[in-house]
């Protein structure tokens, strides 16, 4: 015989679970000094004991159903029998048994009590089930697959405003809800055999309660309590299903969903749509049908599953029944009829398993018809996963586009052999050179400018790119130092010369407004002032430049630079992007200890804009106006507590890398970030706040920032790669520099 002695508080039974029945008794056992009475219930006691710490938040129902004797049942928060606090109690639930049902709280621990009234006692079950809280439409649990079977319990479940009478059953109501889409057309037996009560059950389309119309119903299915209905689904339909008791009963439900698709017969095959896709199936009580195909090669066609797919694009598709749990043969076809398919491919067993697999080259437009079937009449559920790989764009034809700028007019030139630039990846439709004609009178550079912006508004299909062209020799046609339009093509569509200037031959060039290029199809570039006194390092500092932007930039953007310096003394750096934006331009201050030329507006070309962000940040206040693109993946280091410090770290790899951390101040009040730095690579540790927007910069490898915030505010913390180098000149010296930051 089990030895229980949970008679006292002090030795009550732990119990762990969600669902969970434990038996015991009270015989024989007595109360204690302190002890309360249960669920008011006085008298003498013979309580027993049980404790359970609640392992997530969520409903419970605690019963005793199953106990021989009138049982009263309580269940308190507390350690000890004298600080006991009442979380909810009962005498008689329906009949001489007891049930509570409350929320609980992960992590607390409940105190049970089961005593008898009127000093009864006997053998007890205590049974707890963690409830899903699916009373409510709004709460419904949703169900997934063909073929389901789930429990539930309606248990102090009520009646919603505007709740419709389930299978025409009066009354007051205790149903649960259920949510279930389609996966495929076809006919659904749905039922509550197993359930413990006298239930009714009923099917509904509609996302709201005021909306829902009625599919099928019923209350009891052929003599039983329980209930059954029979109904024609459609693929991708939503169905809302509830589980009422007849005559307010309540209980345990059990509720079993069975859907046989329709795709048995090839004139009801289910369609598939997309590039990559992913379908469940099952061929069990499938046939073979007049005048179909054995499938790859097997007689006895018998049990065979239909989809029809029609290709999107062209290219080669992988067709795999991989995940299936049964025997499968694959076979795919074109026609429109059983007696008219021609096979396009098929497969028994792929390599040693038991699962088929088929690739093919499918033809935009083109209507595939794709058979699964069993070997040996095997039947079971069917995975089935389609995916496409399309076939590469056709090269763009390349097409010359040459204008020889001279004294502010565009004239007609003649071919001009430039080697492609590195644009890694790009297919060129043509390109335009301008001559920088030298001695020609009127602000070149603006002009230059002004013809970019003409070329990119005109090839709005294309995407342009500006380099310079320093090739060392002179041309036939140009100098040494020309200036080429690159226009890199994602149109197939040749565009000739008079269809971006018009027919006639010479067109002046209109004035220069001095707004910067902006390119709708990420674009930009930006010109640099004179390196005065930098030295033999000017080359190396461009180079690096340009490596912070292509790294920052995942390496899709095409850029390029000026070995030499044009006419007035400046460079160029190009950023071509096609995923990411790089209008924005770099503070003359970048490359130069020198001041501004005058004469240039820089004011709209000062920095990296929001796509490189901190990841080249610069030292003093030229980040004034910058934004950092927000990223909701940026970890999150917590709520910070000048009193209870943070910390955080990492290392900067390589120039133009940067790591961002998310915070909240958890008061109002002054706050500091401080950073300690090693290695060769300095991070410059920056500000900014919950906008993006750029606030604070610190000094140096040790740095701290002060600022003040308000309680919950949001802020962005950036240590990003020393751009000071590049500005000094220093060539770096090692790959790696670790920093940790303290938040407080």
């Amino acid at each position: 015989m089990a030895n229980w002695n949970n008679d006292d508080f002090a030795n009550r039974i732990a119990l762990s679970g969600f669902n969970l029945s434990v038996s015991g008794i009270n015989l024989g056992f007595t109360g204690e000094v302190d002890e309360l009475d249960h669920a008011g219930v006085s008298g003498e006691l013979n309580s027993a004991w049980w404790t359970w710490t609640a392992p997530v938040s969520g409903e419970v129902v605690w019963d005793t159903f199953g106990s021989d004797f009138d049982t009263t049942l309580a269940v308190y928060t507390g350690s000890t029998l004298s600080s006991l606090t009442e979380v909810a109690s009962n005498d008689d639930f329906g009949a001489l048994q007891s049930a509570v049902r409350f929320n609980v709280v992960a992590g607390t621990t409940y105190q049970i009590a089961v005593d008898g009234f009127d000093v009864q006692t006997g053998n007890i079950m205590l049974n707890l089930n963690l409830l899903p809280n699916n009373d409510n439409f709004a709460n419904r649990i949703a169900l997934n697959g063909f073929n389901v079977s789930t429990t539930g319990n309606n248990v102090g479940f009520t009646r919603e405003f505007g709740e419709l009478n389930h299978a025409g059953v009066s009354g007051e109501l205790n149903s649960a809800w259920w949510s279930w889409t389609a996966p495929a057309s076809g006919e659904v037996v749905l039922d509550t055999f197993g359930s413990d009560f006298d239930t009714s059950l009923a099917v509904y389309t509609g996302d709201s309660l005021g909306q829902l119309s009625s599919v099928a119903g019923n209350d009891d299915a052929n003599g039983s309590l329980q209930s059954e209905v029979v109904f024609d689904v459609i693929a991708g339909t939503t169905y809302q299903i509830a589980v009422d008791g007849y005559a307010i009963a309540t209980g345990d439900i059990a509720l079993n969903l069975n859907l046989v698709p329709n795709n048995d017969d090839f004139a009801h095959r289910t369609a598939l749509n997309g590039v990559e896709i992913e379908t469940k199936g099952t061929n069990i009580g499938f046939t073979g049908e007049f005048q179909e195909p054995d499938h790859a090669g097997l007689s006895d066609t018998t049990n065979s599953a239909w989809w029809t797919w029609i290709a999107p694009d062209s290219g080669e598709v992988t067709l795999t029944t991989l995940g299936s749990d049964f025997d499968t043969s694959l076979a795919v076809y074109t026609g429109s009829t059983l007696n008219t398919l021609t096979e396009v491919t098929s497969n028994d067993n792929a390599g040693i398993v038991l699962h088929s697999t088929v690739t093919f080259d499918a033809v935009a437009g083109t209507t595939y018809q794709i058979a699964v079937d069993g070997v040996n009449d095997e039947m079971g559920n069917i995975s089935l996963a389609l995916e496409l790989e399309p076939d590469q764009p056709p090269s763009m034809p390349t097409v010359d586009l040459i204008l020889d700028f001279d004294g502010g007019v565009v004239t007609t030139g003649q071919g001009y052999d430039i080697p492609t630039p590195a644009f890694d990846g790009f297919n060129f439709s043509g390109f335009t050179a301008l001559d920088r004609g030298d001695g020609t009178a009127g602000n070149l550079d603006e002009q230059i400018f002004q013809i970019v912006a003409g070329v990119r508004e005109d090839f709005a299909d294309f995407n342009v790119r500006v380099i310079w062209d320093d090739q060392g020799v002179d041309s036939p046609f140009f100098d040494n130092q020309d200036t080429v339009i690159m226009v890199v093509g994602d149109s197939a569509t040749v565009i000739g010369l008079r269809d971006i200037f018009g027919i006639a031959a010479n067109v002046d060039v209109p004035e220069f407004t001095g707004a910067p290029l902006q390119s709708q199809r990420d674009t930009g570039f930006t010109f640099l002032p004179p390196h005065v006194g930098i030295g033999p390092n000017t080359y190396n500092e461009i180079r690096e430049l340009i490596d912070t932007i292509s790294h920052e930039a995942g390496h899709t953007f095409g850029l390029s630079h000026a070995d030499e310096q044009d006419s007035e003394g400046r460079q160029l750096v190009t950023t071509a992007g096609q995923n990411r934006n790089l209008d924005s331009r770099f503070s003359p201050e970048v490359l130069s200890h020198g001041a501004p030329e005058s004469g240039i507006n820089y004011a709209e070309t000062d920095r990296l804009n929001q796509a490189v962000g901190a990841a080249a940040v610069l030292p003093g206040d030229t980040q004034s106006g910058q934004t950092l693109p927000l990223d909701p993946t940026t970890p999150f280091v917590g709520l910070i507590d000048p009193s209870d410090p943070i910390t955080a770290g990492g290392t900067i790899d390589f120039l133009g890398d940067r790591d961002a951390f998310r915070f909240e101040t958890d008061r109002a009040g002054q706050f500091t970030i401080e950073q300690i730095a090693t290695g060769a690579l300095t991070p410059v540790l920056t500000l900014w706040d919950a906008a993006g927007d750029f606030l604070a910069v610190g000094s140096g490898a040790n740095s701290t920032i002060t600022f003040s915030a308000n309680a919950n505010e949001t802020f962005y913390a950036v240590a990003g790669s020393d751009v000071d180098r590049l500005i000094s000149g220093v060539e770096p010296v090692g790959e790696i520099g670790g920093y940790t930051l303290t938040f407080g």
